[in-house]
């Protein structure tokens, strides 16, 4: 069976708390933004088929052939290696065409410990 057959249900009838509760937030700017030496905002997050590392789902060989490996998806050619660059440090990952990422973004999940996105971003916390 493949992993397409999969479901995962969150609420059924109704929810834990009652109706939903939605409420507006401020608006925070990064405290890093684009500038002329970094032009492109790097968001990370997770992919469906893992959990933080990988450190269990790493280890399952289906979900290896889906995804094996890092990637960054930026508005470049297909494949490419590429190395990623911020004020942190630097890694090389794989190019794919990012539908999801608007121009001057860019966006790389942080599951892949020889190539973790998270060395490239700032820990700056909003309290």
């Amino acid at each position: 069976m493949s992993l397409s057959h999969y479901y995962i249900y969150i609420y059924v009838g109704k929810f834990s708390r009652g109706i939903g509760y939605f409420y507006p937030t401020k608006y925070i700017p990064s405290a890093e933004l684009p500038d002329e030496e970094y032009q492109t905002i790097l968001m990370t997050g997770r992919i469906l088929y893992y959990y933080t590392t990988r450190v269990m789902t790493g280890r399952t060989e289906e979900l290896m052939k889906i995804a094996p490996s890092s990637f960054i998806e930026i508005n470049i050619k297909n494949g490419d290696r590429s190395k990623v660059t911020s004020r942190r440090g630097e890694i090389e990952t794989t190019a794919r065409v990012g539908y999801k990422v608007s121009k001057g973004e860019s966006w790389m999940p942080f599951h892949f410990p020889d190539r973790n996105a998270n060395w490239l971003t700032n820990a700056a916390l909003y309290g």
